[in-house]
């Protein structure tokens, strides 16, 4: 007689693998059951292992990262770099603004005193030193000397000579207290006053009375 317990447990292990056959039918591929010596199943997991392949393979595309697009790289635009400025480079550069604007202010100065004293000279009457590096000079000592000629008798006997002449030129184009102001011969002293003379009516006209020194020379070669 078997007992109520091993009928139980059989009913119990069949049904269990009813459903397992069950469930393996159910699958997309079959699966192989075959009966071994010894009354053992063995269930062919060939076919398991391909679906459980062919999921894993269609989850790995599935999360796969999608592949980055080509894309032209624009070449990178050239940034000129700013100059930077240190505090100690604008305290230098506002130290020379500085000393600009006071020489600026001491040139304008210097000027209005120029232009005060030429006036005061001019108000006065007062006569006031040429300068010599100026063109008005320049002009009148080329007008000098284009009237000026080696005096005859200095040239019959061979004397030669410089002769430094002062005189004054009016504002109103007349010439007073011309002197000679080296010892020289005579013949030349007088050469020398007599071109003055001729050459003064030519002379720029001037707003003050110029003292004028010019120094004319004399020689043989």
């Amino acid at each position: 007689m078997i007992s109520p317990v091993k009928i139980g447990f059989i009913a119990s292990l069949s049904l269990h693998s009813l459903l397992v056959v069950v469930i393996l039918i159910n699958q997309e591929n079959s699966i192989k059951i075959s009966k071994k010596n010894n009354n053992t199943i063995a269930i062919s997991l060939e076919n398991i292992n391909k679906e459980v392949n062919d999921q894993s393979i269609n989850q790995q595309k599935k999360y796969q990262k999608p592949k980055k697009q080509n894309m032209q790289k624009s070449k990178p635009q050239k940034v000129t770099k700013q100059e930077i400025i240190t505090p100690q480079e604008i305290q230098e550069e506002q130290q020379v603004e500085k000393i600009e604007e006071i020489d600026k202010k001491i040139d304008e100065e210097k000027v209005n005193e120029a232009q005060d004293t030429q006036d005061a000279v001019a108000s006065s009457g007062m006569t006031q030193e040429i300068d010599t590096n100026s063109e008005l000079y320049a002009e009148i000592l080329r007008i000098i000397n284009k009237y000026n000629s080696y005096p005859r008798d200095a040239y019959r006997r061979g004397i030669t000579g410089s002769v430094e002449v002062r005189f004054v030129l009016t504002k109103n184009g007349e010439i007073q207290d011309v002197e000679i102001l080296n010892k020289i011969h005579n013949s030349l002293g007088e050469g020398a006053i007599k071109a003055i003379n001729n050459a003064y009516k030519q002379f720029p006209s001037v707003d003050n009375n110029l003292r004028i020194k010019v120094k004319l020379t004399y020689n043989l070669t």
